[in-house]
């Protein structure tokens, strides 16, 4: 928790972790209990996870989701 205090208005702190449907399912990887259910001002979380994984733990962690087609190497270049 202390390092995601480290964010200021001027400087905000954006946490980016990718693959969330790859974590292990033993010590409770995919419970999402390791989160903080709340971040200090000026932190944000965000996180990528295929569609077809569903967390429990989502709805509890006040989330905004925002599903994003998958991208393909045709698209490269290309304003989406």
């Amino acid at each position: 928790m202390v390092l995601l205090k480290q964010g200021t208005a001027e400087c905000p702190l954006v946490v980016i972790l990718d693959s969330l449907d790859q974590l292990d399912t033993s010590h409770n990887g995919r419970s999402l209990t390791w989160l903080p259910a709340s971040l200090p001002p000026h932190c944000k979380v965000i996180v990528s996870s295929l569609p077809e994984e569903k967390y429990e733990a989502f709805p509890a962690l006040n989330v905004r989701v925002l599903s994003i087609r998958q991208l393909v190497y045709s698209y490269k270049g290309k304003t989406m």
